[in-house]
């Protein structure tokens, strides 16, 4: 009897096949995880992107034996780092002021919000980038 192992997929990824492993070890489509996350991402981005980095680096490749974790090198993974600073930083840019009714009021708040979204933005961008890579 097998057993089964979950690790990140090498043949079935858009980032870092993460949800391609866990598709195959639960034998799901993984486009069924991909929308799931999709929808979790849309209503706690924070939350998810801290779980997904958690995977890629706890869970080992497909066909490797160690995670990334334990061969980790600062300077291999620093656009990913500042990636995940950047988007850090955007996330808890505007506080608890983003409530979309009282920026005609605050014209301050509006400014705020968009220097978040695109510090988000540009942190995905980074951490994306450098996850197709590894």
């Amino acid at each position: 009897m097998s057993s089964k192992r979950l690790e990140r997929s090498a043949k079935n990824k858009v980032l870092a096949g993460v949800l391609g492993g866990l598709g195959e070890y639960l034998n799901i489509d993984p486009n069924i995880l991909r929308i799931i996350a999709v929808i979790l991402f849309i209503l706690s981005p924070v939350a998810m992107v801290v779980l997904y980095l958690a995977a890629v680096f706890l869970l080992p490749r497909s066909g490797e034996s160690k995670p990334l974790i334990s061969s980790f090198k600062i300077s291999e993974h620093s656009p990913l780092i500042l990636g995940f600073i950047l988007f850090i930083v955007g996330a808890v840019l505007p506080g608890p002021y983003i409530v979309p009714a009282f920026w005609f009021f605050q014209p301050t708040l509006i400014l705020s919000s968009v220097v978040a979204a695109l510090l988000m933005l540009l942190g995905l961008i980074l951490m994306a980038s450098h996850l197709r890579k590894i």
